[in-house]
């Protein structure tokens, strides 16, 4: 873990780091190392929030676009389902068109 913080919101802060960073390793092909902050975002983020969350399923829909990236089938389809069921539960319609890009 990187930083240990006392308080929700700089729980928050850090999650929301590791969640560009992520995205950042995506874009540079680096599926691997967004794998392992994006995890490490979804950990803190069900933390402060709970799981049944719109920030939550943000994270799930980056984590499989980041498994998917890696060429994990499996990972990358259960984490964008999770996303979708999510967004599908909320109305979220612009969240689940994400999802079938």
């Amino acid at each position: 873990k990187m930083v240990e913080s006392a308080s929700p919101l700089n729980e928050e802060l850090l999650a929301d780091s590791l969640l560009q960073m992520g995205n950042i390793f995506v874009k540079s092909n680096e599926p691997d190392m967004a794998v392992e902050k994006l995890q490490e975002c979804l950990n803190i983020k069900k933390n402060v929030f709970g799981p049944e969350n719109e920030h939550v399923a943000d994270v799930n829909y980056a984590l499989g676009l980041a498994y998917e990236k890696a060429s994990d089938t499996d990972k990358a389809t259960t984490h964008l389902a999770e996303a979708l069921r999510f967004f599908k539960m909320k109305r979220n319609k612009a969240g689940a068109a994400n999802v079938y890009h």
